[in-house]
């Protein structure tokens, strides 16, 4: 019986882009009302530890299913109990503020999106 490799790895490609599951644990508008902040938990398996996630969207837009755009750090391989002390805030339509505390590893940290400026506390 002969595989086709191609086939494979596609099927591959969809397993492992369809197994990680985003919770938002928080969503804010901006000033105007036209973009949302999400502060988001990533979970992509048993093989992978929790990471931490902001994204910019569209008020509209629903959060899909791909890591942070603005942001990402991970857990350290155990409860990361202050999570929820990540707190996203807009300082102004263009600028989003990100409050967090000592994290074990930082992945992403952009300093801005798109027309948006990130500030860092």
């Amino acid at each position: 019986m002969k595989i086709n490799i191609a086939i494979l790895l596609s099927i591959f490609y969809i397993a492992c882009n369809t197994t990680c599951l985003n919770e938002i644990i928080k969503e804010i508008y901006s000033p105007d009302e036209k973009y949302k902040a999400i502060c988001f938990i990533r979970n992509c398996g048993a093989t992978t530890d929790y990471s931490y996630h902001v994204s910019i969207l569209k008020k509209k837009q629903v959060l899909p299913n791909k890591p942070g755009n603005v942001f990402i750090c991970d857990s350290n391989h155990v409860e990361f109990t202050n999570f929820r002390q990540i707190k996203i805030s807009w300082k102004s339509k263009n600028e989003l503020i990100i409050d967090y505390p000592g994290s074990p590893g930082i992945f992403k940290k952009n300093k801005s999106y798109r027309n948006f400026l990130i500030i860092y506390r």
